[in-house]
């Protein structure tokens, strides 16, 4: 929380209880009063698409996966990118893979990525993080990998709508290297 101006105070007295108040950061932006909408429904929704969700820490694991499941897609869960690794050797199908970047356990998002592509060269990636990009881990180079990065957190509709795109850029990419190359002598 602490990441996005927030934080959390416990008080907490033997024989009294435990008082917790969470702190939020106030808006800066004015809420969308309905009359307009900013996302189609079409662009956020998902058609049973199977999405592994990797991320370690389980309470932003299981809010994605209801999201996702909310929107129509099919999440699969791994609290870790060792755990991704072994569903992607074991020919699970994935048809996007969404991970964090920072994860404990010697394989972080960077790596699961460079992984999961020697394994799987055309399945498309997202990346999700709370951080922002180091200059090591900038947007533009990772996009040109078609691994596209958002930060949290994020709206349910923007999730979406990017899982989307970035299925649908693949399925393009991958039709048009199936397809015949003409050859002009």
């Amino acid at each position: 929380m602490n990441q996005s101006g927030g934080g959390v105070d416990i008080d907490s007295e033997i024989g009294s209880g435990t008082c917790v108040k969470i702190l939020l950061p106030r808006a800066t932006v004015a809420v969308n009063d309905g009359s307009t909408q900013i996302h189609s429904n079409r662009l956020s929704s998902g058609d049973g698409e199977t999405i592994l969700i990797v991320e370690d820490n389980h309470e932003m694991r299981r809010a994605t996966t209801l999201q996702l499941a909310e929107l129509g897609f099919q999440p699969i869960q791994a609290d870790s990118g060792a755990t991704a690794l072994e569903l992607l050797e074991a020919d699970v199908p994935v048809d996007l893979m969404l991970t964090d970047i920072v994860m404990p356990g010697g394989i972080d998002g960077r790596a699961l990525a460079q992984r999961a592509r020697l394994l799987r060269p055309d399945l498309p990636i997202v990346f999700i993080s709370g951080y922002p990009a180091s200059d090591d881990d900038s947007k533009t180079s990772w996009e040109s990998l078609g691994i596209k990065m958002l930060a949290k957190p994020v709206e349910k509709s923007t999730l979406g709508a990017h899982i989307n795109e970035t299925i649908a850029t693949a399925k393009v990419k991958r039709s048009t290297d199936l397809m015949p190359k003409i050859v002009h002598s």
